[in-house]
């Protein structure tokens, strides 16, 4: 199941007494995390929750900690990051890759590790007055201890959020703080502060603080809260070369590289954003309607909203030709053939005129 769907069943009061949390959003993970502790609570414990690096920590050692979790009645709660016991060694691709052993991390011997008909043992006796949940950043499904965990229906997949469950995902956050925001203001929220989700909560606690008692959000908080940063003014850039506006394309570039920018990071900002405008013309010319564009692009609706007013700008074959010559700026930089700085200033004067 996703996130989502555990976070459904914790507010019916449903809630195993074990989870294995794969994906990227860390913040997702300690959100339901600090949920599960509430309905403890709720249910009259006192939980302790307890951290343990699953990179560092030998195998006896967390076995001791396992058995010490039925001996405490009062909800203690132990958080295993990165344990070694529900991935494939290496990159897992090829013929047999599920039946590989997992490797020992650095100082640790592999007699250390536990068999996997050892570990779903215990997982199977877990008593349900405490929470034993293992986080790790991605999870083998062709494992016999992933397979155990997703028919116990306590596997949790938290994906990174883009798009439409980005955005719903700050509207649930201003909820909770009873905030809202107007649809201006989260577009620029979201320009301003891309789709990092820490950087998006840091930015969301200091909107709710500056606010007060008013509830809602307008452009204009935004823009005194959040500053600007790389990606907003890689929209100020794109917007220029579709003008054909070379200086004011340039003015932006330095901009950018004042704020410290690498070159490379620049680059990379700069082909996504003329991928992303080639992608929504194919999809345009395949008929999918602008309403669908966002998911199908994986994209914030206003990230759309700016594509579809710039695709006009980029007309015949210039996206394709676009495209090779990024191509071509990134191993130019990469070689040594030209500076960074350099091959941007020459990149963005050759775009104002395709």
């Amino acid at each position: 199941m996703d996130y989502r769907q555990a976070r459904l069943e914790l507010k019916k009061g449903k809630m195993h007494s074990l989870y294995l949390f794969s994906g990227s959003e860390e913040i997702l993970k300690e959100e339901l995390l600090a949920e599960m502790i509430e309905l403890l609570r709720q249910r009259g414990l006192e939980p302790e929750l307890m951290r343990l690096d699953g990179k560092k920590v030998e195998w006896p050692e967390l076995r001791q900690e396992l058995d010490q979790l039925t001996i405490f009645s009062r909800g203690r709660v132990l958080l295993v990051k990165n344990a070694p016991y529900f991935h494939t060694a290496g990159d897992g691709r090829g013929k047999g890759a599920a039946n590989k052993e997992v490797l020992p991390s650095k100082g640790r011997s592999p007699e250390n590790l536990p068999a996997e008909d050892e570990i779903g043992a215990i997982l199977a006796d877990h008593t349900h007055n405490t929470l034993l949940v293992f986080s790790v950043p991605e999870v083998d499904r062709r494992r016999k201890l992933a397979k155990y965990l997703e028919k116990k229906g306590v596997l949790i997949d938290f994906p990174a959020l883009q798009g439409t469950m980005l955005v719903r995902w700050i509207r649930e956050e201003l909820s909770r703080k009873a905030k809202e925001i107007d649809e201006d203001a989260l577009n620029m929220l979201l320009q301003r502060s891309g789709e990092n989700l820490a950087l998006l909560k840091k930015e969301l606690e200091k909107l709710t603080l500056y606010m007060g008692a008013q509830k809602k959000i307008d452009c204009s908080a935004v823009e005194k809260i959040v500053p600007e940063n790389a990606e907003s003014n890689i929209f100020s850039l794109v917007d220029e070369l579709g003008r054909k506006n070379g200086v004011d394309a340039v003015n932006h570039l330095m901009k950018m590289r004042r704020q410290n920018e690498p070159p490379l990071r620049m680059l990379a900002m700069i082909a996504r954003h003329f991928r992303l405008l080639y992608h929504a013309r194919l999809l345009q010319q395949q008929g999918v309607p602008a309403a669908k564009l966002s998911v199908s692009l994986q994209v914030p609706p206003f990230v759309t909203y700016k594509l579809l007013e710039q695709l006009p700008n980029f007309s015949g074959n210039s996206l394709p030709r676009i495209i090779a010559l990024l191509k071509e700026t990134d191993l130019q930089i990469k070689t040594g053939r030209l500076q960074g700085e350099e091959a941007l200033e020459q990149l963005v004067l050759k775009l104002s005129f395709i």
